[in-house]
């Protein structure tokens, strides 16, 4: 749980420095702790995701199943995609893929 609440906190921190919102909605510690289990419990190789939002989701995946690829969609309406998808890239080179629209 202490790694989700990291996970959530790095990346909210970017966010507030940079004087950007989160956007609407986002996985709980729990939420994520579950997820990452899940995947790991049956060795997901490739995972979906509808909402990008701030990244926490795919940042947990990415961190927690590392075999994994990601595939995120969302509308990008909120700042906080494009500046968290950075970090992403930059920690997970050619691990996630983003769908904007």
């Amino acid at each position: 749980m202490r790694h989700m609440k990291q996970v959530e906190r790095r990346l909210y921190w970017r966010l507030l420095f940079r004087q950007l919102g989160a956007g609407e909605g986002s996985s709980s510690a729990e939420e994520l702790l579950y997820l990452t289990r899940l995947a790991r419990r049956i060795n997901a190789r490739s995972i979906a995701e509808i909402g990008f939002n701030a990244g926490c989701s795919s940042y947990a995946m990415l961190r927690h199943v590392p075999d994994a690829t990601v595939v995120s969609f969302d509308l990008g309406e909120h700042a906080s995609v494009a500046v968290n998808k950075k970090l992403i890239d930059k920690k997970f080179p050619g691990r996630h893929t983003l769908i904007t629209g």
